[in-house]
């Protein structure tokens, strides 16, 4: 089953409820309903649900997702001890030791 909200009456009818839909809370569900079928579980993921949606299935196109509402543009900061991009600005190739 795949819904965007729940019922105040079904909250309390679930056994396990796992929080974040990457790959380990996917696998701990799925391996939860495999050994315990008569148990419900409920994974929950933030965002929009991207269910039946076929430009998330097109891998080499991920980058016209950025931008649109499945892309949560988190900023980031600059990090003292990160050399990564030192490391491009002062050379022609990227070595990482």
């Amino acid at each position: 089953m795949t819904t965007d909200n729940i019922s105040s009456s079904q909250v309390n009818g679930f056994d396990y409820v796992i929080v974040g839909g990457g790959t380990a809370g996917c696998v701990i569900a799925s391996r939860l309903s495999e050994y315990l079928p008569h148990k419900k579980i409920l994974l929950v993921e933030a965002g929009p649900s991207d269910f039946n949606d076929d430009k998330v299935l097109k891998l080499k196109e991920w980058l016209t997702l950025l931008g649109g509402e499945l892309d949560y543009d988190y900023g980031t900061t600059e990090q003292p001890n990160g050399e990564f991009y030192q490391h491009l600005e002062s050379h022609s190739t990227l070595t990482l030791n």
